[in-house]
C-alpha cells in the first residue's frame, strides 16, 4: 500500500504506469494507492482522476491529511476473528465462490504442475472457476 499526497501527480502518475504495465503484461498488481487531501483545498486533478477511473486502478481518496490516514491505519484494529463464528461464517459465504480452490492448490503445492495432498474427489466444496 502506498499513501500519498493528491497534489503528487508524478508519484500518481508513476502508480498507474506500473498498474497499467503489469494488467498489459498480464501480471498480477498487488499493490494499492490512497491518495489523501481535504476537499475543497486539495482535490485529485480531473485528468488524474479520468485516468484511474478509466484504468479500474486500485485508488482510494481519504479526505484527510496524510499524516491523519497514517494514523487511522497504524490504530486500525481488524473486526474478525476465530472466535466470532457468525462473522466468520458470513465472511466465508461472501467469498468462497470468488475463490478457484484448484489454482489455490496448484499455487501452494509441493510438488511441480500438481498439488501435493492427496484430497478426495469429493471434499465438499464446489469449485467455481475466477
Amino acid at each position: 500500500m502506498y499513501i500519498t499526497h493528491v497534489t503528487r501527480n508524478d508519484i500518481i502518475l508513476g502508480f498507474l504506469a506500473e498498474y497499467s504495465r503489469k494488467m498489459a503484461e498480464g501480471r498480477d498488481f498487488e499493490a494499492s494507492l490512497v491518495l489523501c487531501g481535504r476537499k475543497p483545498r486539495y482535490d485529485i486533478f480531473p485528468e488524474t482522476k479520468d485516468m484511474i477511473k478509466s484504468l479500474n486502478a486500485p485508488v482510494i481518496h481519504a479526505e484527510m491529511s496524510t499524516y491523519k490516514a497514517m494514523q487511522e491505519i497504524q490504530m486500525f484494529t481488524p473486526k474478525l476473528n476465530i472466535d466470532d463464528t457468525s462473522r466468520v461464517q458470513h465472511a466465508v459465504d461472501h467469498y468462497e465462490p470468488y475463490i478457484n480452490f484448484d489454482l489455490l492448490l496448484q499455487r501452494t503445492s509441493a510438488t511441480e504442475g500438481g498439488s501435493s495432498w492427496d484430497l478426495p474427489d469429493d471434499y465438499g466444496i464446489d469449485v467455481k472457476p475466477l
